[in-house]
């Protein structure tokens, strides 16, 4: 399995649940975590039949100096027919350099891979399949890493297969309006999963030729049970949880309440998990515009803080304002205690918002005022139907994004 950081640093929390799943339906997982700097200490504990062996490409010297030298990389394989070919697709120069970073990195990983794969005795193995968690250099890797354990164990199935997100998906979405290699990896994979039928069915519209191949497999998350439903009606509680990063749009939440405040509305209470460049300006504006003690900043914390406190609090509302999505397991999370969410209707969000059910799903592209607007609807519903509303919550994250289900039908799936 290729990670990026993951069991390293604190990204990739999502992992944390399904490497339980791979541990229990394969005899032994080897897992690469592709960005690990030198001298960085693993963060996160893994089953025993996980072998975990970091590849030392990280950040360390920065990520313009990291894109350099990758580059550079490149530049013996400049004449290679497939860099060639994917020169073709770019427009510019900053396209065609990153086309070079995805050709030198993937060599480099590919290189560090192998050279650890060989010391193993594969040919023991009937099937072995090669797993990137995300649809970029990594997942050009994988297949890669295929071609070269078919000549170490010949009569083994061996399958290279990825998962599809958001910014290695939506090659529109990406600040280049391009994903170097997309095309290749799709065509030389075996098999495609993008985490949201909107990321499927994307795919699909642009490699026709490879349809059959991509298939949406849902994430999950687990079963905490049912956050408290009741609480004093003096504090009305909305939740965020976001890296504060623009795209993310967090911002809208304070102007929000800022608005809602202004109108005579009381009791409502912001706590916001993430951090990011924008959290300084966003508390300037909290600071200067809302009510003292309206507004928690929790920063960074880890996921299962985040658990306990939605186990452990009355949360009326969960909040994603996002320009862009895949399917957010924030959301996924928030909906198994129950919480009603409000969310842009972007990605995959529609797929786990039916719209006035268990939540709202809000425009696309929304100012502070309609955000003000929604946050209002919710908090004026009667309490039959605010109830209802968090009965549906808990009754589709049941049905389409518990882990329980959704893990071991993937793992029979690539195994």
């Amino acid at each position: 399995m290729l990670t990026k950081q993951y069991p390293f640093g604190a990204g990739e929390s999502f992992i944390e649940n399904e490497i339980n799943f791979l541990a229990r339906g394969f005899q032994m997982v080897y897992l690469f975590p592709t960005e690990v700097a030198r001298g960085e200490e693993q963060t996160r504990e893994v089953p025993a039949n996980v072998k975990v062996a970091p590849i030392f490409s990280g950040n360390d010297g920065g990520s313009w100096r990291r894109h350099m030298r990758y580059g550079l990389k490149a530049l013996p394989h400049i004449a290679d027919a497939q860099l060639r070919k994917e020169y073709k697709n770019c427009t510019g120069v900053k396209q065609a350099a990153a086309a070079m970073y995805v050709e030198g990195v993937s060599r480099f990983i590919y290189q560090q891979i192998i050279q650890y794969i060989d010391k193993l005795s594969l040919a023991e193995y009937r099937a072995i399949t090669v797993y990137s968690y995300w649809l970029i250099d990594i997942a050009r890797v994988g297949f890669m890493v295929k071609n070269h354990i078919l000549a170490l164990a010949p009569h083994a199935t061996v399958r290279a297969i990825s998962r599809g997100h958001r910014y290695d998906l939506y090659a529109y979405r990406n600040a280049l309006g391009y994903l170097p290699f997309q095309g290749e990896i799709i065509e030389k994979l075996d098999g495609v999963y993008p985490c949201s039928e909107d990321g499927t069915q994307y795919l699909k519209g642009i490699y026709k030729h490879q349809a059959d191949k991509v298939r949406t497999a849902y994430l999950g998350t687990q079963d905490h049970g049912l956050g408290s439903w009741e609480g004093e009606r003096a504090c009305w509680r909305m939740v965020t949880c976001s890296s504060l990063v623009a795209i993310k749009q967090v911002a809208l939440v304070a102007q929000a309440l800022a608005k809602l405040e202004q109108k005579g509305l009381s009791g409502i209470v912001w706590e916001c998990f993430g951090d990011g460049p924008l959290r300084e300006e966003i508390e300037r504006y909290v600071k200067d515009n809302v009510h003292q003690n309206s507004v928690i900043f929790h920063g960074a914390v880890p996921n299962k803080k985040v658990m306990a406190f939605y186990k452990q609090n009355v949360v009326q509302v969960f909040i994603n304002t996002s320009q862009s999505e895949g399917l957010p397991v924030s959301i996924m999370e928030a909906q198994s205690f129950g919480i009603p969410v409000l969310a842009t209707k972007v990605g995959g969000v529609g797929e786990i918002i039916i719209d006035g059910e268990n939540g709202y799903l809000m425009p696309a592209k929304i100012g502070a005022d309609e955000v003000a607007q929604y946050i209002e609807r919710l908090y004026r519903l009667n309490e039959e139907a605010y109830r209802a509303m968090r009965t549906r919550a808990r009754e589709i994250w049941l049905e389409k994004f518990n882990m329980e289900k959704n893990y071991p039908d993937f793992v029979e799936e690539i195994s």
